[in-house]
């Protein structure tokens, strides 16, 4: 039986980049493993996708459930649980996950796209990890996004309705954003 779990890394995320003036209408997330905190895995996701990070970051939700909310309701109400997220694969430039939730004591894992799985993760606190594989293919230096990092308002589990993140965002001048 081949050991899987020195080829596992676990990630969270380290930074949520917006308004990304290379390409029109997507966001940055960031993620790293604390085991190579100068490396991280850029994935490029949609401004709701990016909207639904921030919300499992900061525990702060719409008034009104996303899919991501009823997916967690979902799977509480049936009594089942998500153990955890695995970005498993990078095929045709895209990222793929599984989310693995506990069924009568049984593990299944469901694909997802690693956005959704993400958000899902964090709404349930449950761990992210990527294979060993995926990680040295994907990873970055962290200083290449430095002038991207350093824009970026903190988002933190204090904000009261993201008016502070939506405010930045109104007055972003994206051409400042990006790295020359």
């Amino acid at each position: 039986m081949v050991d899987r779990s020195n080829d596992r890394i676990s990630l969270r995320v380290a930074y949520l980049i917006t308004g990304i003036h290379a390409v029109p209408g997507s966001n940055l997330l960031l993620l790293e493993s604390s085991d190579e905190p100068d490396s991280v895995i850029p994935v490029v996701i949609g401004h709701r996708e990016a909207e639904a990070i921030r919300e499992g970051l900061t525990q702060n939700y719409k008034e009104r459930p996303s899919p991501y909310d009823l997916f967690v309701n979902m799977v509480e109400i049936a009594d089942q649980e998500v153990v955890e997220v695995l970005i498993d694969k990078v095929k045709k430039g895209a990222y793929h996950a599984k989310i693995t939730i506990v069924v009568n004591d049984k593990k299944i894992q469901l694909d997802s796209r690693t956005s959704d799985a993400i958000s899902i993760a964090l709404r349930t606190h449950s761990p992210f990890f990527t294979t060993r594989e995926v990680f040295e293919l994907s990873r970055r230096d962290k200083s290449q996004y430095a002038a991207l990092i350093q824009k970026q308002p903190k988002i933190t589990n204090d904000e009261k309705d993201g008016s502070e993140f939506k405010d930045f965002l109104d007055e972003a001048n994206l051409e400042e954003l990006q790295e020359e």
